[in-house]
Parts: structure tokens; C-alpha cells; sequence
């Protein structure tokens, strides 16, 4: 496990599991989200080996937001203040980019990391699980898990509630 602090009060974490076991979607429904700050007390400067992997995630959110309430948005919203015409919300779209690469981390929502070398090595060479989350609340912006962290592969995008059935090598998903 190691913790990357970001700019702006986020951090980047990475699992890596022991090699005999991998079971991401066990990790990822079980994992304690409300004591994400807590789990990481001490800094320990490290040597730090991250393969190149780019993952963009888009969501429609139209049902997200008619399931919250919104659903007025899409029939027959109130939007005068905006235009005399008559105006309804066709589609909301949400998109977002996390850049994992061998000198740090880019996401939409975040500044970036650097890593330095210093005393000892993780090495990020085989399977994991990733989370980028707000320090002050612990609130998970971006969850996800890569199977294969080969450089080449493509990523693969599933809702969380897909991953336990899901058999492609790069996933990443929104936390609900």
C-alpha cells in the first residue's frame, strides 16, 4: 500500500496484493472508504516504479439524476431565467481522465504527483487497486482496479456494480 499526496488536499493510493491473491471486487466493496485518512500515519520516503496507464471513464447521468429526483430536468423544467424559448435538458454528460505515469499521477480533478527516489522500493508491477480521495473528508473521487499494468494494454470501463463479473484487464469506475 502507498499514499501520494496531491496538491490541493487529495491523495493518490495504490493496493498492490500479495501475488497469490487478487480479488478486486471483494477489495472494493469491502474496503473501509470512511477511514481512508486513517490508514496511512507515517510517511516513509520510497523508491516508487508506476507502469504508464491512461483511463478516461464517461457517464451519461440522465437516470443517475431522474433516480435522485431531477427527473422534472428532463420532461418539463422551469429553465425561463435562461431563455423565453421552451428548454428542456436532453442529455448530462460526465467525463473524467486519470493519467497514471512513471513520473507521477494526472486526473481531471487533481493537480499531479512527483516521485522521487529515495530509500525504499514499491514497485507497481502486477495487479492493483487505485483510489484518488479528498484528504480532509476521506471522500473517494476516483476508485478503480488495473489488472494488467502492462503499458499497452487498453483500458476497459465498468460500473462498480459490474466489477465482480468482470473479466477485462483495466478497470475504473466513479464511487456511487
Amino acid at each position: 500500500v502507498a499514499k501520494f499526496p496531491f496538491k490541493g488536499n487529495m491523495s493518490f493510493v495504490v493496493i498492490v496484493p500479495n501475488q497469490y491473491t487478487w480479488n478486486a471486487s471483494h477489495v472494493l466493496e469491502n474496503f473501509p472508504y470512511g477511514q481512508l485518512c486513517r490508514l496511512f500515519p507515517k510517511e516513509v520516503p520510497t523508491t516508487v516504479k508506476i507502469p504508464k496507464i491512461t483511463l478516461d471513464y464517461q457517464l451519461e447521468l440522465n437516470s443517475v439524476l431522474s433516480h435522485m429526483g431531477l427527473q422534472e430536468l428532463f420532461i418539463s423544467p422551469n429553465l425561463q431565467k435562461i431563455s423565453d424559448e421552451p428548454l428542456l435538458v436532453s442529455s448530462i454528460q460526465h467525463q473524467s481522465t486519470m493519467e497514471l505515469k512513471e513520473d507521477g499521477v494526472e486526473a481531471s480533478a487533481a493537480t499531479g504527483v512527483m516521485i522521487s527516489r529515495s530509500l525504499s522500493a514499491f514497485s507497481i508491477d502486477r495487479s492493483f487497486i487505485f483510489f484518488i480521495f479528498e484528504e480532509e473528508t476521506g471522500i473517494p473521487l476516483f476508485i478503480g482496479s488495473v489488472k494488467n499494468p502492462n503499458p499497452n494494454a487498453t483500458p476497459q470501463m465498468k460500473e462498480l456494480q459490474d466489477l465482480p463479473d468482470a473479466t477485462d484487464d483495466n478497470e475504473y469506475t466513479m464511487p456511487k
